[in-house]
């Protein structure tokens, strides 16, 4: 697969600088599936996993309108 078809991803470490989160924290993050994650191995190597941010912000905006669609429904039902 071509680089310049991959979406945007960072590097768990690079995620959790950003973030000002340690690295295991993200890490744990991952593995519990809370991130979208891609693993990449070189030949010899240990592989590396980096956050796919395209589908972070989609999940983020799913959960944003998830979000609106309660606060709409409680608000019309007096909550």
């Amino acid at each position: 697969m071509a680089s310049e078809n991959l979406p945007p991803m960072l590097p768990v470490k690079e995620l959790a600088r950003q973030w000002g989160m340690s690295e295991a924290a993200v890490s744990n993050m991952v593995d519990s599936g809370v991130l979208p994650t891609m693993n990449f191995t070189e030949a010899g190597k240990r592989g590396k996993r980096y956050v796919n941010m395209v589908y972070l912000q989609r999940m983020a905006e799913k959960q944003a309108d998830e979000i609106e669609s309660y606060s709409a429904r409680k608000s019309v039902n007096g909550g």
